[in-house]
């Protein structure tokens, strides 16, 4: 019993030493933020999606030893959240009420969380114009929206011209072995035209490539090729084929 509880000593010692050592390396981490911060301010938008996704990409292939990268994955989110939560405070929208019982804004807010952590901001509402608005003024930072099968078709506002400064950048959760309930998707957009990943949305008067979704003869089409290539390889003209974002998911 004396040598278990001493060996259990030895080891907790070492655990110690270790979390010492992580909590120096976070102390160091953010004593950069206010230098981002300062180089950030005038910047057009807060969430750098593409650097995030190739990190998010390393991680999910590193090892961990007897870590699972899920929660390796959440415990970057958390730090992400709290570092931009320094540098500038996020408020993300997501399509929902208030009800309890509403499981599609019970697994958009789940999912959304675990990707922007616990110190984001966010706010409900069910009013898909509403939250577009907001976003577009400026008022919200991304909206999370359900999947592009959802019953609203939203996505078919995007080919509007008063849209289309908002792009879809991720879905979420954009892991996909990430179990959510009920198996719910969302779709995250914002106003940042910038990154740029190898999932691409347009919309489109014809069916081309991998159509996802329909409506009233509009096609939400995904696929791997750049606008232009598209226009060149179909044939079609600015008004018949929309980018609408682009978003990086990961087995």
């Amino acid at each position: 019993m004396k040598n278990t509880i001493h060996n259990l000593a030895f080891i907790r010692k070492k655990i110690n030493s270790i979390d010492s050592l992580l909590k120096k390396l976070l102390q160091r981490r953010s004593l950069l933020i206010p230098k981002v911060k300062t180089i950030k301010q005038n910047w057009p938008y807060k969430i750098a999606f593409k650097r995030e996704a190739e990190i998010t990409n390393k991680i999910q292939h590193s090892k961990f030893g007897y870590y699972n990268k899920s929660y390796m994955q959440k415990i970057w989110r958390e730090i992400i959240s709290a570092t931009l939560n320094i540098e500038c405070g996020l408020k993300i929208g997501i399509y929902g009420t208030k009800n309890a019982t509403d499981i599609t804004t019970f697994g958009l807010w789940e999912i959304s969380k675990d990707h922007f952590g616990s110190a984001t901001d966010f706010c409900l509402n069910k009013d898909i114009n509403s939250l577009f608005e907001e976003l577009s003024n400026k008022k919200l930072d991304a909206i999370i929206l359900p999947d592009f099968n959802h019953k609203t078709k939203w996505w078919f506002q995007l080919k509007n011209n008063s849209l289309k400064h908002i792009k879809i950048n991720l879905v979420l959760p954009n892991i996909r072995s990430f179990n959510t309930l009920f198996n719910i998707q969302g779709v995250c957009l914002s106003l940042n035209n910038k990154d740029i990943l190898e999932n691409k949305y347009y919309v489109s008067k014809k069916i081309i490539e991998y159509t996802i979704d329909t409506k009233d003869n509009w096609y939400l089409i995904e696929s791997n090729f750049d606008l232009e290539d598209l226009k060149i390889k179909y044939n079609l003209t600015d008004d018949e084929l929309i980018f609408v974002g682009s978003s990086a998911f990961l087995v």
